[in-house]
């Protein structure tokens, strides 16, 4: 047996086990078990509706304003008894959610700076 798999038998009693007696140190990896698949699965299928409306990833080309008066819109809407977009059908909390993901990715991206984000 390798050293590599000897270190695995230096951590039992180091880290939880489960029922079977396996340890996995996963204490630091993202747990994507915490998302609401089912809000994710809404958002999806207004990112394929804007997929099929104008080409995936087109949103990369837009500029980000463009995404916030979306988002505000939506919000808007959503404020005003309105539960579903007319255009997809889908909820406008998804349109939101979808909106506010590719801000997200933008300033990830370093497309966007907390210098340039104005405050409201």
């Amino acid at each position: 047996m390798s050293d590599q798999y000897l270190a695995v038998e230096n951590l039992r009693g180091k880290l939880p086990e489960n029922a079977k007696g396996g340890i996995k140190d996963d204490s630091s990896k993202i747990e994507f078990s915490l998302l609401p698949w089912g809000a994710l699965e809404k958002i999806t299928k207004v990112l394929m509706h804007g997929a099929r409306k104008y080409d995936r990833d087109n949103w990369r080309k837009v500029e980000r304003i463009r995404y916030e008066d979306s988002m505000i819109r939506h919000y808007k809407a959503w404020r005003n008894g309105e539960a579903l977009d007319l255009d997809t059908k889908e909820p406008h909390l998804a349109h939101m959610g979808c909106c506010l993901l590719f801000l997200l990715e933008l300033y990830e991206d370093n497309e966007i700076s907390d210098a340039f984000v104005a405050p409201i």
